[in-house]
């Protein structure tokens, strides 16, 4: 087994503790600090090839059981210690600082900063003021107006949009090409923008107030009051949509968004409504976004009504992971299918909760007439280690010898999918087995776009625990695919549920228990001569960053092109499904 990557870890923690001593630059050997920590509560721990000795330096001075870094690197239940503290209780995840959610990839940074560029530009350019002036008595408090006007205008044109890129039913999504992870993501900024010109509209609206001596008058007025509702509803869904809230309580997320976004449509339209009695024309803006939201939640119904009702079969795997299968259902296998699944009677006081999770057909599951794979003896354990070099040049690496299984009509499932859901809190905790459990599903709905993915020389396939089910369909769509999968050891039954698939692949790299190691996984595909390869992703939010900066480090050094689609769990909130 290969632990190249927790020997890197150690090395990293271990390669700074001689230069541990007071502050400055030498500070920066504490990092990574959680790794340090978990390296310094399991250092002073006695090891098969530790010395009895006393090593000047540092906090571990008072060690009595010392042990060189080559020593606790090739100690194998210090690494698995060691692991196993990382994986627990540190954090792998790169968020933005300041609770600033998921980092952007360069084109989503793009378009983040052209809209916050525009929205400065168009709030800061333009002004003339005009005095001596009958409404306002100085300049500043003219220019505070305009002001007070620009923002709350620019506001809400913003909301349609905001609301166009959240909804699941969005127009864009056909029109772009873009995935409904980066329209997520791009709601999540511009919906910021949209809060900071609201308390900026809200603020300075007080302050101009005050100047003009109105309002002790104007606190009373009803226009007033529904804005001051409309304004912390909106600042209440900024704080409630912070990542640590949709990570621990995606349920309440989900229900404050939706009770606080009824809050600021109310204020927002009896705040036009009192002030200007639906003659400003601000209305129609209003008018715009009360339709995209109507209009997306009109189609989710439809979706849910032409898919009909269902009846699913819970099935316990093991390692509360519960497989649901529902017959009837034929969506195809193009790969990166999401559905929004309900099970009300699981929840009759919440029947509505719904939670989205990948497609798998199965049939892919179920196909008994597929090829195994036996390997010669000079083949390696995770199968496939030929090149295209070697093809061009007529050498076999190993041989295989092909078996077809026969099978007949009958005993094939031709229709229906299966959702491979990890219990966890909240919705996904109430599933039970059962074979006749009420099922509405609202999709399907199209994933990351793969046209760029399948028109590659070879795809790579590089997933973790359950984000295997976001991953399968892609082996069927190439020709050249190569699967590496990570998976728990308490998952490991999800492995023996997914076998006839894996039977089908060739190469394969499938570790129980042990990360990936996902640079070399890279460098192998990019020195068997592929000239432009295919990465396609999903797991955890920690190894998707992992990828995609070890993918684009490679696009850098020209040894191949790449393409890169990653499914990320949090594309919305942390998927119940995750492993």
């Amino acid at each position: 087994m290969k632990l190249a990557s927790t020997v890197l870890v150690v090395a990293r923690v271990f390669a700074p503790a001689t230069a541990l001593q007071g502050f400055g630059a030498q500070s920066i050997g504490y990092f990574p600090y959680c790794a340090t920590a978990c390296n310094r509560a399991l250092g002073s721990n006695l090891l098969s090839c530790s010395f009895d000795g006393y090593i000047p330096g540092g906090m571990m001075d008072s060690d009595s059981a010392s042990a060189t870094p080559a020593c606790r690197g090739s100690n194998m239940p210090f690494l698995s210690s060691l692991a196993y503290c990382i994986s627990t209780h540190c954090n792998q995840v790169r968020p933005l600082p300041y609770l600033g959610g998921t980092a952007l990839t360069r084109g989503q940074a793009l378009y983040v900063a052209a809209m916050a560029i525009l929205t400065v530009v168009f709030m800061a350019v333009h002004y003339e003021t005009y005095q001596p002036n009958l409404w306002y008595p100085g300049q500043s408090v003219e220019l505070m107006a305009y002001v007070v006007w620009r923002t709350g205008c620019y506001s809400l044109a913003l909301l349609p949009v905001v609301l166009l890129f959240a909804a699941r039913n969005n127009t864009l999504l056909w029109l772009t090409n873009w995935s409904h992870g980066t329209y997520i993501l791009l709601h999540r900024w511009v919906a910021r923008i949209f809060v900071l010109l609201v308390i900026i509209h809200s603020v300075l609206s007080l302050v101009y107030y005050v100047k003009d001596g109105n309002y002790d008058s104007s606190l009373g007025e009803a226009w007033w009051v529904w804005g001051c509702v409309g304004t912390v509803a909106m600042s209440a869904m900024l704080i409630t949509a912070t990542p640590w809230v949709r990570r621990h309580s995606c349920e309440f997320f989900l229900l404050s968004h939706i009770v606080l976004a009824v809050f600021v449509f109310a204020g927002t339209w009896y705040h036009l409504f009192y002030l200007y009695m639906n003659m400003s024309g601000y209305e129609q803006w209003l008018y715009v976004a009360f339709g995209v939201w109507g209009l997306d939640r009109l189609f989710r119904i439809l979706r849910v009504l032409k898919n009909g009702i269902q009846r699913a079969r819970i099935t316990d795997i093991g390692g509360d992971i519960m497989r649901v299968d529902i017959e009837g259902i034929c969506w195809g296998f193009q790969p990166g299918k999401v559905v929004y699944a309900f099970f009300p009677t699981l929840q009759p006081l919440r029947p509505w909760e719904n939670h989205p999770f990948s497609v798998l057909p199965t049939a892919m599951l179920e196909r008994c007439n597929v090829a195994d794979p036996v390997p010669s003896k000079e083949s390696s354990s995770s199968l496939g280690s030929g090149t295209r070099n070697d093809a061009e040049k007529g050498v076999i690496s190993q041989q295989i010898t092909t078996k077809k299984a026969a099978t007949t009509a009958g005993n094939q499932p031709t229709a229906g999918i299966t959702l491979f859901i990890r219990k966890s809190k909240g919705f996904t905790k109430k599933l039970t087995v059962g074979t006749n459990i009420l099922a509405l599903l609202d999709g399907p709905y199209p994933g990351n776009p793969s046209t760029a993915i399948l028109q590659c020389d070879r795809v790579l396939l590089i997933c973790g625990g359950i984000g295997i089910t976001a991953i399968l369909p892609w082996i069927d769509s190439h020709p050249n695919v190569k699967l590496a999968w990570s998976v728990n050891e308490y998952a490991a039954c999800l492995v023996e549920s997914v076998s006839k698939v894996l039977d089908r692949v060739v190469e394969k790299e499938v570790r129980i228990g042990h990360r990936l190691d996902i640079t070399e996984l890279l460098a192998e595909d990019a020195q068997a001569g592929w000239r432009r390869i295919g990465v396609v992703t999903c797991g955890p939010e920690g190894m998707c960053d992992d990828t995609r900066a070890l993918v684009t480090a490679a696009a850098r050094r020209g040894d191949a092109q790449f393409e890169l689609e990653v499914h990320a769990y949090s594309w919305m909130i942390q998927r119940p499904e995750e492993v």
